[in-house]
């Protein structure tokens, strides 16, 4: 007779932990310390609302918990107390022992933060709520960061870590120097999606956010809003070899009381901006209302709306040394220069392009320096609505103790989206090719890429469905009815990002019937349906171009026809 013997890693036969705090004495804890001293990783943490005075750092010490506020950052507040227990460490959390992406803080209001010193930085006390450091990639979500002050980094110092911020608000923060909201160092590489950084200031540097020396951040969907600095880069200061990707966020009212009023690019940083809104900033005595650039620097952006923006010249941009920025299928008006030039050119050897753009009513009519590839300038674009600016306006934002100025511009929002007679339309060339516009509609539409932001169409744009590509491979096979098949039963399966891809059967739901018709093709007996009921017979191509008012189910990934 043999014996099997089964051997099982140490932890095989534990489970999670799921730890309750609560104030008032109805969970195993009344402190958060005293849970994360408890828990393992792996372990949640759920706390319940109430207001949770700390004078110490919690420290997640390399274990991945995961520390939930159930109730939202409106019912639960986790606050250092005014008088910590050591004033040189006084961050609210501390990531510092290489904790993952599974060391989660969700559902928390993070207030008081003062900063911390830490290996024996030069920086001064850095990270007022949150500091990250030492090779560290916490996800923090669905978080507001308020009231918290610093040396570096008023809410957030990151240094050489990857954390991701998710769904968080980061506002009324105050630094002495540089990163009222956020400081990142030292080949950071964050990440944030739909967050805001609204009303905070600095110092010195970056009133919204500052990334210094090698910090390939990405930010998603996020808003830079009414932050002020006191020297340079309102709303985004980049310095020293730092080129993070901005993608459909908005840079707005920000103030520089010198360069850059929304951003401020310096030494060898090179950003690229992608559907962006640059608005409503504000250089108050130099140059670059929206965008400020020197040493080496040369931003790329593309599909981006700049307008509203002010300076006493170089109202969208200063281009000091060295620096060419690229402006793609970019719509630049309604921005005023005291002197009429908006784009300034310090130095020759700055040189700006402008390909596929939009240069139009800016106030005076003025000069932009560099050279323009097939744009659209001196003349009326004939936009949707071209919005109403008021530069006198400025808004008194309180915090801290203190008032402080933001712009208010913008009276009424611009419509940049072309009218049927725009001299735009089929104005641009294939000096770049940039594939879709602002809003996500194929370029070209027509029968030339139109100038600007926006491609203009006279109908809903058409989208390119692969008909029986489950799983966007570019190719129909047995894969694919697997691939629903896992989807729908085996709980494996993702969500398909093109689900009007998978209802090949056009009744408008994902089903066993989908798969069972993607063998039909594939073995010659059936054909399939596409979103406007067509079919396509076995051996023909999927992918075929629909009005989007035929799709009954969502598509985020297409195909080339």
């Amino acid at each position: 007779m043999r014996t099997l013997l089964l051997v099982l890693p140490a932890c095989a036969l534990c489970s999670a932990a799921e730890l309750v705090v609560d104030a008032g004495g109805s969970g195993q804890f009344t402190e958060i310390h005293a849970a994360m001293a408890a828990a393992q990783s792996g372990d949640t943490i759920l706390v319940q609302p109430g207001a949770y005075t700390i004078d110490r750092p919690l420290v997640f010490g390399g274990k991945n918990v995961i520390l939930r506020a159930p109730g939202g950052p409106s019912e639960t507040v986790i606050r250092m107390a005014a008088t910590p227990l050591d004033i040189r460490d006084a961050s609210i959390l501390i990531f510092r022992n290489g904790e993952t992406a599974s060391a989660v803080v969700e559902g928390f209001a993070l207030t008081g933060g003062q900063g911390t010193f830490y290996n024996t930085d030069p920086l001064g006390k850095a990270g007022g709520a949150v500091l990250c450091y030492n090779g560290s990639s916490p996800t923090v979500r669905n978080c507001i960061l308020s009231g918290n002050r610093a040396i570096m980094g008023g809410a957030i110092c990151i240094d050489n870590s990857a954390p991701a911020f998710f769904d968080c608000t980061i506002e009324h923060n105050e630094v002495t120097y540089d990163g009222g909201a956020l400081f990142c160092y030292n080949n950071a590489r964050a990440s944030f999606a739909n967050c805001v950084f609204n009303e905070n200031r600095a110092g010195r540097h970056g009133g919204g956010i500052e990334l210094y020396i090698d910090c390939p951040l990405t930010f998603t969907d996020c808003a830079i809003t009414r932050n002020r600095c006191a020297q340079l880069g309102g709303g985004i200061t980049l310095d020293v070899n730092t080129s993070p990707r901005f993608t459909r966020c908005r840079i707005a009212d920000n103030v520089s009381p010198q360069y850059g009023g929304g951003l401020l690019v310096f030494r060898g940083s090179s950003p690229r901006l992608d559907s962006c809104i640059l608005a409503g900033n504000l250089a108050q005595t130099q140059s670059g209302g929206a965008l400020a650039c020197d040493q080496s620097s040369s931003p790329v952006l593309d599909n981006c709306l700049v307008y509203g923006n002010r300076a006493p010249s170089g109202g969208i941009a200063v281009c000091i040394n060295s620096c060419s920025p690229v402006f793609n299928h970019c719509t630049l008006a309604g921005n005023r220069s005291d002197t009429g030039t908006h784009v300034l050119c310090l130095a020759a050897t700055s040189q700006p392009r402008y390909n596929n753009s939009i240069l139009c009513s800016n106030f005076p009519a003025g000069t932009f320096c560099g050279a323009q590839t097939t744009c659209v300038a001196g003349k009326d674009p004939r936009f949707t609505a071209a919005g109403s600016f008021n530069i006198e306006s400025f808004a008194s934002v309180e915090f801290g103790g203190a008032t402080m100025l933001v712009p208010a511009f913008i009276v009424e929002e611009p419509d940049f989206h072309l009218q049927a007679d725009s001299p735009a339309i089929d104005a641009g060339s294939d000096v770049v090719k940039l594939g879709v516009d602002f809003d996500g509609a194929r370029r070209p539409y027509g029968a030339a890429p139109d100038a600007g932001a926006f491609e203009f169409t006279d109908a809903a744009p058409a989208v390119a469905v692969h008909v029986g590509d489950v799983n966007a491979d570019a190719t129909i096979n047995i894969a694919d009815a697997i691939a629903l098949l896992a989807h729908l039963f085996g709980g494996t399966g993702t969500d398909p990002a093109c689900r009007a891809a998978c209802d090949v059967n056009n009744d408008g739901k994902l089903d066993i019937a989908d798969s069972v018709r993607v063998l039909g093709y594939l073995f010659a007996t059936q054909s399939m349906l596409g979103p406007d009921g067509a079919a396509i017979l076995p051996g023909g191509t999927g992918c075929r171009e629909y009005p989007a008012a035929a799709l009954a189910l969502s598509c985020d990934v297409t195909c080339n026809p």
